[in-house]
């Protein structure tokens, strides 16, 4: 004996619909809930790999004449990355690399205490 069947409004089924579920599937569940036999396909898939790297190198120099110090600097940056896509609909994997490179210099002029207090 059933005593009473809960029953949603279909308002809230589409307001569910509409905000809360993919496109793709979308279609399926309405065709679901309005009681049609729906298959629900599944998305098709990538595989990806990346590696990043990332190499840097610095020089410095310090010079010292008196009170008076400078100092020099340079740096090299070079970073690499790679991205292999593999779509498992068609087999066919797609490569896309990048590279970045970069140099920046800096330089001061600084004394000791003892000129200061002159």
């Amino acid at each position: 004996m059933v005593i009473g069947k809960a029953r949603a409004s279909p308002r809230i089924f589409e307001l569910v619909l509409r905000f809360m579920v993919r496109p793709t599937l979308r279609a399926a569940l309405t065709s679901t809930l309005s009681g049609s036999l729906a298959v629900v396909p599944l998305p098709l898939t990538t595989s990806n790999h990346q590696q990043l790297d990332q190499v840097g190198i610095q020089l410095q120099d310090q010079i010292k004449i008196d009170h008076w110090i400078a100092l020099r600097g340079v740096r090299e940056d070079l970073a690499t990355s790679r991205t292999d896509s593999l779509s498992y609909a068609t087999g066919v994997t797609t490569v896309a690399t990048k590279s970045d490179e970069a140099a920046t210099r800096r330089g001061a002029v600084t004394t000791t205490s003892s000129v200061l207090r002159g």
